[in-house]
């Protein structure tokens, strides 16, 4: 490595943030329009004990995820492969964003009500819950949202996004992930692009 000092800065998006803030270049904020920010919560429930376990026999003690499509909460996963009385309940898109702007005890009862509709109409205060964390993106003022989607013209909106800017200013975050963007795997691999790239330009010095 040259004998230098070079300034080297990484974003990391989320989408929202950069939207509403200074606009770097006009390149990279045409290709921000390009993308739209999904709503997302996610309660994690403790409870007294894993009583899915003991449901109907324990019929239910190797199961990993319950879905229940009509339901407020769709999704539930428990902790497997660890045994733990946690349970995690997960609500994405339009539904997500409505309940988004309720408060914390209305939000547990429509995951309680939900569950209760997926283990044959159980009464919610029969799970015995104990605690509840709750992670609502929308109201987080460092995200605002939970994830990035393509919208109408939008198909380069990553690539643009990733492209650093004169070897100095180099971008990650899952809206840069051109293979798979909106998960924490295209968070992870845009961080170990970017690495490569400051690796690059080091070499290259």
């Amino acid at each position: 490595m040259p004998d230098e000092h070079v300034r080297i800065a990484i974003a990391g998006y989320p989408h929202s943030a950069i939207v509403d803030g200074i606009a770097i270049f006009a390149a990279k904020q045409r290709a921000l329009e390009g993308l739209a920010f999904g709503p997302v919560l996610k309660l994690s429930l403790r409870f007294r004990k894993a009583f899915w376990e003991e449901i109907d026999g324990g019929k239910y003690a190797g199961a990993a995820f319950f879905h229940s499509a009509d339901t407020a909460f769709p999704t539930f996963w428990t902790s497997l492969p660890l045994r733990s009385a946690l349970m995690t309940a997960w609500i994405a898109g339009p539904k997500a964003a409505q309940l988004s702007t309720r408060e914390m005890p209305y939000i547990i009862d429509k995951a309680l009500e939900s569950l209760a509709t997926v283990f044959g109409g159980k009464a919610p205060d029969e799970f015995g819950l104990e605690a509840a964390y709750l992670h609502n993106w929308q109201t987080d003022p460092f995200a605002r949202g939970a994830y990035s989607y393509i919208a109408a013209g939008g198909s380069e909106a990553r690539s643009i996004l990733a492209a650093p800017l004169e070897d100095t200013l180099f971008f990650a975050g899952e809206a840069t992930d051109e293979d798979e963007g909106s998960t924490v795997t295209g968070a992870l691999q845009s961080g170990a692009r970017v690495a490569k790239e400051i690796a690059r330009r080091f070499n290259h010095g």
